[in-house]
């Protein structure tokens, strides 16, 4: 993806699965701009997710009628993302949405969240759907 930027390359999860084919649950994942680049890849290949994890993100793409579970992550201090925008989109998220609200947690903490979940930090290999811990 070039220069990590979601926004740049729309479809950088093409063919994943297919490289990865004894992984059977697959969640798509963003932070706030890559959010919404999740979310409307996740929108377009709903067949091919579980979910989608918002961090500091909405979804501008209705979501309201796909069977995706979503967890959305936001926090307080965040300066970054619009929050007239979050609430405007949040319209577009499953009935059934899990909204974490993350009190005192700036964007660059769920940046860093984000930036762990990508590099297979320990912490998120060792769990499974929310946080679930694995069998």
């Amino acid at each position: 993806m070039p220069g990590n930027l979601a926004v740049l390359d729309a479809n950088a999860a093409d063919g994943l699965q297919e490289e990865y084919p004894e992984v059977t649950t697959w969640y798509i994942a963003g932070h706030s701009l890559g959010g919404a680049m999740a979310a409307g890849y996740a929108a377009a290949h709903e067949k091919d997710f579980d979910g989608l994890i918002l961090l500091a993100a909405y979804s501008t793409k209705d979501l309201t009628g796909t069977t995706l579970r979503v967890l959305s992550v936001y926090g307080s201090e965040d300066g970054v993302m619009n929050r007239e925008s979050y609430e405007k989109n949040r319209a577009n998220l499953p009935a059934d949405t899990t909204e974490v609200f993350w009190t005192a947690a700036p964007t660059l903490s769920l940046a860093a969240m984000a930036r762990r979940m990508v590099t297979g930090s320990p912490l998120f290999r060792a769990r499974n759907r929310f946080g679930r811990p694995q069998k």
